[in-house]
Parts: structure tokens; sequence; C-alpha cells
């Protein structure tokens, strides 16, 4: 995986963010991936629903055009909606891919 290899990635309590900057790309791609370590297929896609929606909710603060993977944890399938956000903007924010305008 490319982004995993020339990219950054942190790990954090739910979720892992990888990226790489592209500026080649019209507009930052997201990639979701949820393994069968997190659940049933139900799990698996509440799970990607709700960081989908955690994506288009702070997407537009992402500084530059670059590809997004957000692989979740085996932890994630116990983690409310605010919790997964708390987590993906606290790693966001250590890998200095948001602006610091909204909150």
């Amino acid at each position: 995986m490319l982004c995993r290899e020339q990219g950054s990635s942190k790990a954090g309590r739910f979720i892992v963010l990888s990226t790489l900057e592209n500026t080649d790309l019209a507009e930052s791609k997201f990639a979701y991936i949820t393994t069968k370590k997190v659940g049933k297929a139900h799990q698996r896609n509440a799970i990607r629903r709700k960081l989908r929606m955690i994506s288009q909710k702070h997407g537009d603060r992402i500084l530059s055009k670059r590809y997004i993977v957000i692989i979740a944890r085996y932890k994630a399938a116990s983690a409310t909606f605010a919790e997964l956000e708390k987590d993906w903007l606290r790693l966001a924010r250590k890998m200095e891919l948001l602006d610091d305008d909204g909150k």
C-alpha cells in the first residue's frame, strides 16, 4: 500500500490514520478499511458509516490534497460516534492535517 510505505501513519485507540500528500489530486481521497476482526458485517458497515460521517464533517478543514486511509481497530466496534470522532481529530491534529480555525 503506497500510503503506508511512502506516507505517514499514526495509531489511535480506535483507528489508524495513514496519509500521503499528492498535489495532483483535485480533492482529498478517503479510504476506509474494516477487517473481520472488527466484527460481523453489520458492525463493520456501521463503523464505516460513522467514519464517513466524520470525514465529511471535517474533510473541508484538511490543509492539502492527499490520500487518507482510515483503518478501524478491533476496539472500534464498541466505540461511540463521539469517541471515534475524538480519536480521528486527535490523530489528524497530531499529523498536522487540519487547520485549527474550527473546532
